[in-house]
């Protein structure tokens, strides 16, 4: 069984649908979720500080999203990976930092959006897009499957974890529907400064850790 350091030596290389790499708080998550046949395609261990979510997420993927995604001569994996390049030209001029990034250009996802729809694969890029997002359901439900027998291993509430679609994809916060809708009240960012975000970050890094260990759990039982 591979150890965390194992783990994060071999996920040094991989990238999420950004193209941005794993986080170490999650790595594991990650690992084992795609074993078990999870793709994920974004992810986050949750930060304290006041930009982003102060919670953990993982994003899943159908197999068919999984398999256009990795297929490197569909529109998506064109399209997608010539419009983070260009983007990483722009980096460049700001040093790489993504809070001047944002300062200088704006939003990072929109700027990204933008500029995919200039690629002159946009339109077959769109049509994978809508068999991807047909496949959703099916995600869906082999997703809440999960986090219920998670739970009952883990002896916990399945209030304590909560679900969000994101485009063709579902994605599972390690924390409450609660939290999660609190975050996401005003719109903005900014409308989770007067809660504690420590607070929610060290809940959150438990539910992580109960979760790795129910994975590992499942993938040594199904691996015999």
């Amino acid at each position: 069984m591979k150890n965390k350091t194992q783990l994060i030596d071999d996920f040094k290389k991989v990238k999420d649908n950004l193209g941005k790499s794993v986080d170490e708080g999650v790595i594991v998550c990650v690992y084992y979720l795609n074993k078990l046949g999870f793709p994920t395609t974004q992810s986050c261990e949750g930060h304290v500080r006041q930009h982003g979510y102060p919670f953990a997420w993982v994003e899943i993927c159908s197999d068919v999203e999984n398999s256009i995604k990795n297929d490197k001569e569909s529109a998506t994996f064109i399209a997608e990976n010539e419009t983070r390049n260009k983007l990483k030209e722009l980096e460049k001029t700001v040093n790489f930092k993504f809070d001047a990034f944002e300062k200088k250009y704006g939003d990072w996802i929109k700027i990204y959006n933008e500029k995919l729809k200039e690629h002159q694969l946009y339109k077959e890029y769109q049509d994978e897009k809508r068999k991807m997002e047909e496949a959703f359901s099916g995600t869906k439900e082999k997703a809440r499957d999960l986090v219920i027998e998670f739970c009952h291993f883990s002896n916990i509430e399945t209030s304590e974890l909560s679900f969000q679609k994101a485009s063709s994809r579902i994605r599972i916060n390690f924390c409450s529907d609660e939290i999660r809708d609190k975050y996401n009240q005003k719109g903005t960012k900014a409308s989770f400064v007067n809660y504690n975000r420590t607070e929610i970050k060290k809940n959150s890094d438990g539910l992580v850790s109960q979760f790795e260990i129910f994975l590992q759990n499942k993938y040594e039982k199904t691996s015999f």
